[in-house]
């Protein structure tokens, strides 16, 4: 797993606990093998690319070669792109993260509002299978109703999205 988690937002969540979906420090995080590839500008992987198979002796030193190759050309970056507010917004951590709502939180922690209706734009061109639900999301928050429990993530985005652009 990768994962970027920030003290400074838990504190930021704390103070505006009507506006946020969670209290932790979780910005964003994935499965290794989804940052696995980088070519040519092209960003590929799966989630079994980030696997290590150490079982057969002959190719242990091989495998775990292209492992660590794999950390330094792919995970490295991801991590560098992840905890930058500008280049987060159109990045493979924030097209594979499992909350991107958190992003919408982190971002506006960060003091930058101007980058959320661009990483909305870019993560539901990603995911157009969630522009209803974010659309019901986004609706819930203008009329000023809690988020309250929910394991949709994309109401959770549209209704962080909308809190965080409004005024």
């Amino acid at each position: 797993m990768l994962n970027v988690r920030d003290a400074a937002l838990r504190r930021w969540r704390k103070t505006s606990p009507d506006r946020v979906t969670r209290q932790d420090d979780y910005v964003c995080g994935h499965f290794l093998g989804y940052a696995s590839g980088r070519a040519n500008g092209y960003v590929y992987g799966d989630i079994v690319d980030g696997e290590i198979d150490l079982t057969h002796p002959g190719s242990r030193e091989r495998h775990l070669q292209d492992w660590v190759a794999m950390v330094r050309n792919a995970v490295l970056p991801w991590f560098v792109e992840a905890s930058d507010p500008d280049l987060i917004i159109t990045s493979r951590a924030a097209d594979k993260t499992s909350s991107p709502a958190a992003i919408i939180e982190w971002l506006a922690s960060r003091s930058r509002p101007e980058l959320i209706p661009a990483f909305l734009n870019h993560y539901l061109q990603q995911h157009p299978g969630w522009r209803d639900d974010a659309a019901k999301g986004s609706t819930l928050a203008a009329k000023g109703q809690p988020l309250g429990p929910t394991t949709n993530w994309a109401i959770e985005l549209g209704w962080a999205g909308a809190h965080h652009t409004a005024g």
